[in-house]
Parts: structure tokens; sequence; C-alpha cells
């Protein structure tokens, strides 16, 4: 808010920083919401570094792909295409 207009700040307002034309507040609302924001950005950071242990429905699966593609069934299909 312009400076000339300081005093008509609300008394919960708190001055936060000012130049000569500009004087800036912070409220106790705003500080809480700050306050989550820095909360909820910790937990999406600490998700973002979890990584999941491989289930065995993985293995299975990959275990799977893994018998279909060494048999002869999966390059007998591709050589269909590639003719």
């Amino acid at each position: 808010m312009p400076a000339a207009l300081e005093k008509r700040a609300p008394a919960v307002f708190e001055k936060c920083s000012m130049t000569k034309d500009v004087v800036r507040f912070t409220s106790p609302a705003l500080e809480l919401l700050k306050q989550d924001l820095a909360a909820a950005n910790e937990a999406n950071e600490a998700a973002l570094q979890v990584q999941p242990a491989p289930t065995t429905t993985t293995s299975h699966a990959l275990a799977s792909v893994r018998a279909y593609t060494s048999s002869g069934e999966a390059q007998c299909s591709l050589s269909r295409f590639l003719a």
C-alpha cells in the first residue's frame, strides 16, 4: 500500500518491508498459509524421494514377459509384421 496510507492498515497486520513510496504488510493468516505451503512442499519432496519396493505381482509379471520373449512365439509374431 502507499506509504501515505500506512496508518490505515489494520492493527493485526505486521510491516514486513518498505520502500520510500510503498509499505508491505503481512497478516497472521498469511503466515499460517506460508507455513502450510512449506510443509506441503517438504512432504512433496519427501514423497518424490521414496522408491516403492517391488511387489511379488511385479516380479511375476516380469517373469512372464521374459518367458514370452525368450520363446519363439514372440519372434514369429514379429516376423509377420516385418515381412
